[in-house]
């Protein structure tokens, strides 16, 4: 006699979700991002996707580089206030102004030019005084005078 075999089938198991935990990370703007996390009650992912994908868009419309789309209010320079019976005393060589922006810029390279210690330091110099657009074309020639003149005497 033969023996049967029987198998018992068992129903397929079907998967119940309890939880559902979405989180993103949206960025801000520069070195700052926003994290946010949602949590849902579905019967299966597909359901708690489709929930959680309105909330997400939302947020990254309000959030997304949040602090480019700041529009300035208005520009606000800074005051000084001096005390009452005392005069304002300006410093010119401290910082460059519109007036004095090119004998500024001059006096900074003639400082740099003299400072230099090599040849190829003077080339790069040289470089950069051709490329300047804050000196006039004769303090240009000005300059490149001065930077063949350390040229020579670092080769004496």
């Amino acid at each position: 006699m033969k023996k049967q075999e029987v198998r018992k089938t068992t129903p397929k198991a079907t998967t119940k979700l309890k939880n559902f935990e979405f989180e993103t990370i949206i960025s801000t703007g520069a070195f700052s991002n926003v994290k946010a996390v949602i949590k849902i009650k579905a019967k299966d992912v597909n359901e708690a996707i489709s929930l959680s994908v309105d909330p997400v868009r939302k947020m990254h419309e309000n959030f997304f580089l949040l602090t480019e789309k700041r529009q300035r209010v208005a520009e606000v320079d800074s005051v000084e206030k001096k005390p009452q019976g005392m005069r304002a005393q300006t410093n010119k060589t401290s910082a460059p102004t519109e007036d004095n922006t090119q004998t500024y810029a001059f006096n900074k390279a003639s400082k740099v030019i003299a400072d230099a210690l090599t040849q190829d330091a003077l080339d790069v110099i040289l470089g950069q005084i051709d490329k300047s657009v804050k000196l006039t074309d004769d303090e240009k020639g000005a300059l490149t005078t001065q930077v063949l003149l350390k040229k020579k005497s670092l080769n004496e």
